[in-house]
């Protein structure tokens, strides 16, 4: 597996990223520290409340230039994207045609700025709160892609994580998860194994990309 290393955000403000014949323009909260300073005084010791949606992440990219190289197979497709945030790898996936995108997080403040940047794009994305510890998510729908990027900074959350992913899907899913290289990939990796589903890991710069199917 590969190392941990340091993941820095992409810095506050407008970037926008182009991916073959279109552009996508994501913008983020303008003053991180202030939201960090707010959570540190609101809820001090609820650590799900760090508000890591409002950075702009590199795994975020990883993840939607995979798509790229998905582009027939996302278009007609249903799509749930677990951790949005600023909903980049949702909007390239509405980008490319998907019947069905559902972008989802659990961060109260997320909603706001995904449904934002999917009218910034012009694209129609359906937001949706999801704790991955809820036993049948989402009335039991489930979805041809599973993607997600920056998943693991928790490893206690990674056996409900495992769970929900393998709750959401059905006997044709692919699964597109992209990480840094945090110390939670094995295990996520081994949690996954263990319900039956056959992992590969791609690499997209310095970001590695988890594809599996059961």
């Amino acid at each position: 597996m590969p190392q941990s290393q340091v993941i820095l955000p992409l810095p506050a403000g407008q970037h926008s990223f182009t991916f073959n014949d279109f552009t996508v323009t994501i913008e983020t909260p303008p003053d991180f520290d202030a939201l960090l300073d707010a959570c540190a005084r609101d809820t001090p010791d609820n650590v799900d409340r760090i508000p890591y949606y409002a950075n702009l992440w590199p795994s975020a990219i990883g993840l939607a230039h995979s798509l790229c190289h998905r582009a027939s197979a996302i278009a007609n497709s249903t799509v749930i994207e677990l951790g949005c945030g600023l909903g980049l790898p949702s909007i390239v996936a509405a980008q490319y045609h998907a019947a069905n995108v559902v972008a989802t997080d659990f961060h109260p403040d997320t909603q706001p700025w995904l449904l934002h940047n999917a009218t910034l794009n012009q694209t129609t994305i359906t937001f949706t709160t999801l704790d991955w510890n809820t036993p049948s998510p989402l009335n039991n729908a489930t979805f041809d892609w599973i993607i997600g990027s920056d998943l693991l900074y928790e490893s206690r959350h990674i056996p409900a994580l495992a769970n929900c992913i393998t709750t959401l899907a059905h006997p044709a899913t692919n699964l597109l998860i992209a990480d840094p290289g945090r110390d939670g990939l094995a295990a996520f990796t081994a949690a996954l194994t263990r319900h039956h589903w056959h992992c590969d890991l791609e690499t997209f710069h310095n970001i590695y990309i988890i594809t599996a199917r059961r």
